[in-house]
């Protein structure tokens, strides 16, 4: 008696596998099972199916505009064809319409003018097929017969005349039945986009310095009437005690504390929180100033009195920030005040800094000018911040740039903060 013969169990997994090789598909049992399986019928033939002969794409189809060449042919406004649409193409399916045509196309695109196959070559008009080179434009293709051929200066002037103001003419094709396929382009200047930068927050200035005592500005002894002079060497500056006394005393009012007027603007509402927070410290660690100007470019060619006569002046703005170290260590800020007023341009009046044109710049400048001078009006040593809207501004206080032509603003704004970096901690920047 004969034993049954074993399958193992991989046989009868690898039963009726499909095998993938270079696109094409391997049916059937291994060569290793055959005997296994069955020795009655021996071994299966393999199949093997080629998936680029079998699977067949579907054909795309396209609908195109038709255009009569004459007035007593008519044909469909649209038909499908297929996919890229070509001349031949529409003269076999308008043949399946009963009509005998032959069609041109409008260069790339997809629409095609007709004539009757009968139609005589000798044609007392000269058809010109206008195509546009963008294949966007949906006017783009233009249709214009007359007696006479025109010249490219002729075409050009046609194609202005139909709001193609910059058409260039790029080829011309003479096409049987007295018809001429012209390509042009109308060059539309396009504006490079402009790339964008993501704004990143200025970090907050750092501490330099630990928080000090306040002191005052000026010596005690500079403000006494009558002092003596001491030292080897003096240099006498016009200025007396008197003067010096009126300076600080017109500093303190100069600034506004009332902030009422910035719940009227449409501000970010984190600025808008930030600067009409109640004030609650007396006093402070350092200050920060923020100056910005502003300035009228389309009155940059104007005279500075008749743009103040218009109503459109450049000004200029400050705001003042206090900073209090908090015993855990971190800062408190508040807003102390702020100003704003417009560049003045009359050298008879009283805040004449010598602004004799129109300009970001000179509003720029004027910004610090008169930061400057209410930061000496204070009388104290407080540790000062100075941040300037301008970058190029805020270096020619600080001297670390120079400009062309030294003029008196210029020397103002230098000699303020010359001034301040004398009296003022190395923190003032």
């Amino acid at each position: 008696m004969e034993e049954p013969v074993q399958r193992q169990p991989t046989h009868r997994l690898m039963e009726g596998s499909i095998f993938f090789k270079e696109g094409c598909i391997f049916t059937g049992r291994t060569p290793s099972a055959y005997g296994a399986v069955a020795q009655a019928h021996g071994p299966e033939p393999s199949q093997i199916l080629e998936l680029e002969r079998l699977i067949v794409a579907q054909p795309t189809t396209t609908a195109v505009r038709l255009r009569a060449g004459h007035n007593n042919l008519q044909v469909p406004h649209y038909i499908e064809i297929m996919h890229p649409a070509d001349s031949r193409q529409v003269e076999d399916e308008l043949r399946h319409w009963g009509l005998e045509c032959v069609a041109f196309q409008f260069g790339e695109h997809e629409q095609f003018l007709c004539f009757n196959k009968d139609c005589p070559e000798e044609n007392t008009y000269q058809h010109y097929m206008f195509c546009n080179q963008d294949l966007r434009d949906s006017q783009g293709c233009i249709l214009h017969s007359q007696a006479s051929e025109l010249n490219h200066c002729d075409m050009m002037k046609l194609l202005d005349s139909l709001g193609y103001a910059r058409a260039v003419i790029l080829k011309e094709e003479k096409l049987p039945l007295a018809i001429h396929r012209v390509t042009f382009c109308d060059v539309v200047p396009e504006f490079a986009d402009k790339e964008v930068h993501n704004k990143l927050r200025s970090k907050w200035p750092q501490w330099h310095t630990n928080p000090v005592t306040s002191t005052p500005f000026f010596p005690a002894d500079v403000l006494e009437s009558g002092r003596p002079d001491k030292g080897a060497h003096m240099i006498h500056t016009g200025f007396s005690q008197e003067d010096l006394k009126e300076l600080i005393q017109a500093g303190e009012n100069f600034l506004n504390e009332d902030f009422s007027a910035f719940e009227r603007l449409d501000l970010p509402e984190f600025v808008q929180n930030a600067i009409m927070q109640p004030r609650t410290l007396e006093s402070f660690d350092r200050w920060l100033i923020y100056t910005d100007g502003t300035s009228q470019s389309r009155l940059r060619r104007h005279a500075p009195q008749h743009a103040d006569a218009l109503g459109f002046p450049d000004a200029w703005s400050m705001i003042v920030l206090g900073e209090k170290i908090i015993a855990d260590g971190s800062t408190k800020v508040e807003p102390i005040d702020w100003y704003a007023q417009p560049v003045h341009y009359d050298p008879s009046g009283a805040c004449f800094t010598h602004a004799e044109r129109i300009g970001a710049e000179v509003a720029e400048r004027e910004a610090p000018i008169w930061a400057g001078i209410w930061r000496i009006t204070q009388n104290s040593t407080t540790p000062t911040i100075f941040c300037c809207d301008s970058l190029s501004c805020g270096n020619q206080a600080f001297g670390n740039i120079g400009v062309g032509k030294p003029d008196l603003a210029y020397r103002l704004l230098r000699g303020i903060f010359q001034c301040l970096e004398y009296g003022l901690p190395t923190e003032e920047t």
